[in-house]
């Protein structure tokens, strides 16, 4: 009898050997779909969290904690549990993404720079890819895109364009022409790469050095001599030197009060005075200040002459970019009492995130008569805290004579 049915096993099992082999799989489970979570059950009872990516007669291809390509045989694996996920704001599980070249050659992990030129991704702790555009199919973001503001994160990515903005958010994927970029308010932006100077990965607290307030130039309150209408901010401390005998501290009493004092020292003689500084903002970006000095200047062999010296400023921009102009008058006191009024314009203008370029004009008039005439212009480079200043200025000493002589300061907030 056994041979009789012979046949019909051998058919049975040919069959059984040429199909497919069925996982069980709960939930729909859809290749392809970044946004899917996946548990991998194995034969050895392991539980793996994840994202399949391929599944054949022969074998599975997962991408283990949205990080490792691992490669499985279908014998291996007992159930595919496809993850229930719950709508409203998320954040990924673990930021990686899936590049393709256009070779066919894939990466799993984290995209840590790019440029209009090349692009670094991170395939683990100790080695990175760097790979050129030309040579990049596709790339997309393994674990969920947020679906909503994402603001509470440890890491973001910050971009740059080569206008000047800069955004703050998640690169989410790059179609062979454009990349989209998904701000911390949930909205996207689609920038080709064209258009973009950089892109970097970094940790929250960087990113809230670039917004916090040293984002503005440091020492906003002066040009390079002359007081502007800005001022400290409240409990802000600022040490400033400039020509390298001149030395101030300053300390904001509120957002719009700062007192400070000055010492100067030039050979054998000495100034030492205090300062007081108010001003208010009238908009957005046209600000006003008046501000006062007292004290006293001393010379071995001479006596001591009192000085006086009353400002007021105009600001019309932003700490960073801006038109100045001012009014002042000083009076010095020794065996002959004589004042001088001095009438200044200048502007700052921020050319990067860590330069700027100034000018100033200053001209002081007493009894009427034209003084000294002094134009500066220069550079800043500043980082953070610090500002250095650095340029020239030109005097005429008469007879139609221009002195120009190298200026340099150094100013360091608190």
């Amino acid at each position: 009898m056994l041979p009789k049915k012979l046949p019909c096993i051998a058919v049975l099992l040919f069959f059984y050997l040429l199909a497919p082999a069925q996982i069980p799989i709960t939930g729909n489970l859809q290749l392809g779909d970044t946004t899917q979570i996946h548990i991998l059950h194995t034969v050895d009872g392991d539980r793996l969290l994840g994202r399949v990516t391929a599944i054949d007669q022969e074998q599975v291809t997962f991408l283990f904690k949205n990080r490792n390509l691992l490669v499985f045989k279908t014998a291996e694996i007992t159930e595919i549990e496809v993850q229930v996920q719950v709508a409203g704001p998320s954040e990924p599980v673990s930021d990686a993404w899936f590049l393709r070249t256009k070779k066919g050659e894939e990466y799993v992990g984290r995209i840590l720079f790019c440029d209009r030129l090349s692009l670094e991704i991170e395939v683990d702790s100790l080695q990175s890819e760097y790979l050129p555009w030309s040579k990049i199919d596709s790339f997309g973001l393994t674990s969920p895109i947020p679906s909503g503001p994402f603001e509470n994160r440890s890491e973001f990515h910050v971009l740059k364009t080569k206008r000047g903005d800069r955004f703050i958010g998640q690169l989410i994927s790059y179609n062979g022409f454009a990349l989209h970029f998904l701000l911390r308010n949930g909205n996207g932006l689609f920038i080709p790469v064209s258009d973009i100077k950089n892109i970097v990965w970094l940790k929250t607290d960087q990113i809230m050095e670039l917004e916090g307030p040293r984002r503005t130039i440091p020492g906003p309150d002066k040009l390079f001599f002359t007081p502007t209408a800005f001022l400290l901010k409240k409990r802000e401390k600022e040490f400033r030197n400039s020509l390298i005998g001149h030395n101030s501290f300053d300390y904001g009493l509120s957002d719009h009060v700062n007192i400070g004092v000055g010492f100067s020292s030039v050979l054998l003689a000495s100034m030492v005075t205090v300062k007081l500084k108010a001003g208010y903002s009238l908009s957005k970006y046209v600000h006003v200040a008046v501000g006062g000095q007292i004290g006293a200047s001393y010379a071995i062999d001479e006596q001591t002459v009192g000085i006086l010296i009353g400002y007021g400023a105009i600001s019309v921009g932003t700490p960073e970019t801006h038109v100045n102009f001012g009014i002042g008058k000083g009076s010095f006191t020794d065996s002959y009492s004589a004042s001088t009024t001095g009438l200044t314009v200048g502007t700052s203008i921020r050319v990067s995130d860590w330069g700027r370029l100034f000018v100033e004009y200053i001209r002081f008039y007493s009894d009427g008569e034209v003084e000294i005439p002094f134009l500066q212009l220069g550079a800043s480079w500043f980082k953070k805290s610090n500002r250095f200043d650095f340029g020239f200025a030109i005097t005429d000493l008469g007879d139609d004579t221009a002195v120009p002589f190298p200026i340099i300061g150094y100013t360091k907030m608190f």
